[in-house]
């Protein structure tokens, strides 16, 4: 657990990583126990649009439905690792 302020490096790693993997993705969900970070995430996405759609949730179960649609806008059905995955997280 952090204790005080991130530093430079830490701030930055999550927008980099982000950065790198939306161009190839078709959709990123972030899981953030807090609420503040999820919603900072979603402000900095309304400023500056990321080319796939990325959305923080606070747990796998909350993302999935979210990502069930994208795959199936895409047509592209889950892979059966992925439905497990997606089917029995809390």
């Amino acid at each position: 657990m952090l204790q005080g302020r991130p530093g430079t490096q830490v701030r930055r790693e999550p927008v980099t990583t982000l950065q790198r993997l939306s161009p190839h993705a078709i959709a990123i969900a972030v899981l953030f126990r807090s609420a503040l970070i999820r919603g900072a995430l979603t402000a900095v996405n309304w400023i500056k649009p990321p080319p796939a759609p990325v959305k923080a949730f606070g747990s796998v179960a909350d993302s999935a439905p979210w990502l069930r649609q994208r795959f199936e806008e895409e047509s592209m059905a889950l892979s059966a690792s992925m439905e497990d995955l997606l089917a029995n997280r809390q």
